[in-house]
């Protein structure tokens, strides 16, 4: 279980799951570590109703602000991390 401080004026209106609008509960800033690097990246919270098959999301905000790539033209499909200032990290994706 991850502690964390939720901010609840902070709230989203999240499209594109589902059918309709879902507004988050808050946000919050959570340390992701991949490797020696250590990644500060805001959240959206959600009820543990939210209508998706796994634990979280990663949004178009977060791939973009570490410079992403998704490779799925492979027999590897692979998350690439390349942050300014920092070696590239690249993620196996799990099938």
């Amino acid at each position: 279980m991850i502690n964390f401080k939720k901010n609840s004026t902070d709230k989203t209106t999240l499209s594109g799951i589902g059918n309709g609008t879902i507004t988050s509960l808050g946000s919050t800033y959570i340390e992701l570590q991949i490797e020696s690097l250590i990644i500060s990246h805001k959240f959206q919270i959600v009820q543990n109703s939210f209508p998706i098959p796994c634990d979280g999301i990663i949004g178009m905000d977060f791939l973009f602000e570490l410079n992403c790539k998704l490779d799925f033209n492979t027999n590897n499909d692979f998350l690439c991390i390349r942050p300014k200032n920092f070696n590239a990290v690249t993620i196996p994706l799990s099938k």
